[in-house]
């Protein structure tokens, strides 16, 4: 059974690209620095590109740490009544603002 934890989910419109790897370890790093404590399980990172070669993939994640996935998919695939739920950007980076980061210091 996994103990709580952060999930760090990076959404790419496009073709994998291995340096995509190294940025979301680096939002792995940040939340495992600014959120996780003690009793939280290991902070996981999700890629979801438009495509991906498996060999890129492999060599991009090969030497990773942190446990990451890569996975695929098309908006247009999806149901309409799922495309309308999926908020815009807007909507996302309103919600990023109104996020507001504890303190590392203070207690759990």
């Amino acid at each position: 059974m996994r103990s709580t934890g952060y999930f760090v989910i990076e959404l790419k419109t496009g073709k994998f690209q291995p340096e995509y790897a190294g940025k979301l370890n680096f939002y792995v790093a940040l939340v495992d620095d600014k959120f996780k404590r003690a009793a939280h399980g290991a902070t996981v990172g999700i890629l979801i590109c438009g495509s991906k070669n498996e060999h890129s993939v492999r060599y991009a994640l090969g030497r990773s740490d942190s446990p990451m996935a890569v996975s695929t998919y098309t908006y247009d695939s999806l149901p309409v009544e799922e495309q309308k739920a999926v908020p815009g950007e807007s909507e996302l980076s309103a919600a990023f603002d109104q996020v507001d980061v504890p303190d590392k210091t203070s207690p759990d």
